[in-house]
């Protein structure tokens, strides 16, 4: 029998890594995520991306509210009883990283650190 493939939840953001260019304007902007597209060019033999386009923000315009929904949704992703993800992760930009780190350091299930460490 064939080895089950390991589910991971991709939470994404937004940021620099699914902004676009527009040549006309020359600016970079959140208007079209690109990181569907480059998920088609990575293999993932054995592993199953679990999509969450949760928004698609620059970091500087995201909120506290923000912030606190990206932790919320990872630490309940994490906690889903009956799922087989295993792992995680959050798709955002490292200008403010820390309130979200933060806040999954806080939502983190007892006995595991924000990054399902035990």
């Amino acid at each position: 029998m064939a080895d089950p493939k390991r589910r991971i939840a991709l939470i994404s953001t937004g940021g620099t890594i699914e902004k676009t260019y527009d040549p006309l304007s020359g600016v970079l902007s959140n208007e079209v995520s690109v990181l569907d597209v480059m998920l088609t060019k990575i293999q993932t033999k054995g592993v199953e991306l679990v999509r969450v386009p949760l928004m698609n923000k620059d970091s500087r315009d995201m909120t506290d509210g923000d912030h606190t929904l990206i932790a919320n949704t990872a630490g309940a992703m994490a906690e889903v009883p009956g799922t087989t993800l295993g792992a995680v992760i959050v798709s955002f930009e490292v200008q403010t990283l820390g309130p979200v780190g933060e806040g999954g350091r806080q939502l983190a299930p007892p006995g595991r650190n924000a990054l399902g460490e035990r």
